[in-house]
């Protein structure tokens, strides 16, 4: 009797490429976690310090001149662009397929895990603590945190399910620049970049114009006594370019998305059967079009008077409606 035995080289292989993978997107998360922190705090404090050293700036001073702020913009770009060449150089040419998307969703449960403890940990001061700084509370918020982390380490790590997912996440094409059917589609394609841009841009402009982008991202941490974690500096800055960014990113990957990129590759396709006419044949065509509507509407003018008189004269409806009462609805004539 023949029996099917599993290759256990096989198993092997694919347990060991995704405990490659896990480890390789541990590692990048916390090296880009550690180049946000250089990057958004590290450089601007230096940068701070230098000013008060050279004597451009007081250490009392909070705010930064323009120019000031663009030698430390222009700094942070300057690292920014250094770590990222340095965390390509370190992933090496050929990095565990999934890392990149192992990455970004590591650095995404961490901060919405931080933000739900926080957010739960709020709830419990102001509705069962009475806005109390009490060590019981802290230690409630911060099991809820660790229970969280917990789930997701289990059904990510444990489970084997992160591996899968971050590889399907990745050949969605998120995290990369290339182009899909670069060739066809191509005026559908910039239109709808344009009018995801615009809309990217509108939201910016409104949060702008009403004033809800001061001071610092900086939620504080419940039954601490008021402390916080800065998580994004000077967002009247920071924000909107952040926003601009990542929409022009997702105009773009949203495009060469292989299921709307078919979509709208055959969408100009369809356009192009469609036979356009010339400009003297359009105008004739809107001159009749508005004619023909003029007449229809003369013509229901005069029947509806006619008719309207011809009720009236013959009886049918009176020429001034009787007075009724409204306190009754059923009187009403309608």
């Amino acid at each position: 009797m023949a029996t099917a035995v599993k290759n256990s080289t096989d198993t092997n292989s694919a347990t060991s490429a995704n405990t490659r993978l896990i480890v390789a997107s541990v590692i990048g998360a916390v090296y880009v976690g550690a180049c946000v922190v250089i990057v958004s705090m590290l450089v601007p404090l230096l940068w701070k310090n230098a000013l008060v050293f050279v004597g451009f700036l007081s250490a009392t001073d909070v705010v930064l001149s323009p120019f000031q702020l663009a030698g430390q913009a222009f700094l942070q770009l300057f690292c920014a662009i250094g770590l990222v060449v340095l965390g390509v150089a370190l992933a090496g040419p050929n990095p565990p397929e999934g890392t990149r998307a192992g990455v970004f969703t590591i650095l995404a449960t961490l901060l919405l895990t931080y933000l739900l403890t926080i957010w739960v940990g709020g709830l419990l001061q102001k509705y069962a603590f009475k806005g109390k700084v009490d060590m019981v509370g802290l230690g409630v918020m911060v099991a809820f945190g660790l229970g969280l982390l917990g789930a997701a380490i289990y059904y990510g790590f444990v489970r084997g399910e992160f591996a899968k997912f971050a590889v399907k996440f990745e050949n969605q094409g998120w995290f990369s620049a290339h182009a899909y059917k670069s060739s066809q589609g191509r005026l559908v394609r910039r239109l709808t970049i344009l009018g995801l841009v615009f809309l990217f841009g509108a939201g910016i402009w409104s949060l702008s114009s009403h004033n809800m982008l001061v001071g610092q991202w900086a939620p504080r941490i419940p039954f601490t006594g008021g402390r916080y974690l800065p998580l994004l500096h000077d967002i009247k800055y920071t924000v909107p370019l952040s926003l601009a960014v990542a929409g022009l990113w997702v105009a773009w990957r949203t495009v060469n998305f292989p299921t709307f990129a078919d979509f709208l590759i055959a969408t100009e396709a369809e356009m192009n059967k469609v036979s356009w006419t010339n400009r003297r044949r359009l105008m004739q065509d809107t001159i009749v079009v508005l004619v023909t509507v003029l007449l229809f509407t003369v013509f229901l003018l005069a029947i509806d008077s006619f008719w309207g008189l011809a009720v009236t004269k013959l009886g049918v409806v009176p020429d001034v409606p009787p007075k009724v009462s409204t306190d009754n609805p059923q009187e009403l004539p309608w």
